[in-house]
């Protein structure tokens, strides 16, 4: 058998030896002469028909369906697992354990305010599966939450691994929000993926939820708000007797100044 010579090896190393060369830029590619094993592990649902803690073959999505239910954690990993196989051959099996005894599911806001100052449309994306409604000049923030909710508990077969809740109405300074609360328990449902793409500056906004500051800032000192937004940090300053409004409008401020070409935050209530 032909060795292949390591181009990357420096003509200066005159040492004799083995020397190998890992190029990471390299489009990856599978082995069709070995047949790789994946072995899916995660929570089950009661609609799967194979007993919990007992490893199964998987030849198709119908299988994970079918044996650990619709919208599982097994069925987002064998989904997750096809979509990076490439080329080769793999063999899939799949063990569905009990979601855990205590604890509860993770539950999720997605709120709607404003009124519509032009048309527009809103997608909310949910694990790669997309609910998207349209609106009209005029249209309330009631109006679209209740149609995007109708939108998202239609998605194909309840592929969507949560339950949507009832929508609840604006009450003072809460925008209007329905909920969605993952179908078992356990850590995998702290993250949930979820994307919104609406239409800039229709007066529509949405979101995960609102910030509220209660209590007026003591203590004498000046101190600070801190917004943490995934890698960078959004700092207010705070002196002693600022008002919670004051505290949002300046947590807004420094916000929008990081983020001018970014996500939007509401402007506070009463503002």
């Amino acid at each position: 058998m032909a060795v292949p010579k390591n181009a990357e090896l420096s003509r200066a190393n005159k040492r004799p030896g083995v020397y190998v060369s890992l190029q990471l830029n390299a489009a990856g590619s599978g082995d069709d002469s070995e047949q790789f094993t994946v072995l899916l592990f995660g929570e089950r649902l009661s609609t799967g028909i194979v007993p919990p803690d007992t490893v199964y073959d998987v030849v198709s999505e119908q299988d994970v369906i079918d044996g650990s239910g619709r919208a599982s954690t097994i069925h987002r990993q064998y989904q997750a697992a096809v979509a990076q196989v490439g080329g080769g051959n793999v063999r899939i099996k799949a063990c569905g354990v009990a979601e855990p005894s205590g604890g509860v599911a993770s539950i999720y806001r997605v709120c709607v305010s404003g009124t519509a100052t032009l048309a527009g449309s809103l997608r909310l994306a949910i694990c790669g599966l997309e609910a998207a409604v349209g609106y009209a000049v005029g249209d309330t923030a009631a109006t679209v939450i209740a149609a995007l909710r109708a939108q998202v508990a239609l998605l194909p077969n309840g592929s969507a691994p949560v339950t949507v809740g009832a929508v609840q109405a604006a009450a003072g300074a809460d925008p209007a929000y329905f909920t969605l609360t993952y179908n078992v328990k356990g850590e995998i449902g702290e993250d949930l993926p979820i994307r919104v793409y609406n239409t800039e500056s229709s007066g529509i906004l949405c979101g995960p939820g609102n910030i509220v500051v209660t209590g007026n800032a003591a203590g004498g000192a000046p101190g600070s708000l801190r917004l943490i937004c995934g890698t960078q940090t959004v700092t207010a300053s705070v002196a002693s007797g600022d008002t919670p409004q004051t505290m949002q409008t300046a947590l807004k401020t420094a916000y929008v100044t990081l983020h001018a070409t970014g996500p939007k935050l509401a402007a506070p209530s009463g503002a």
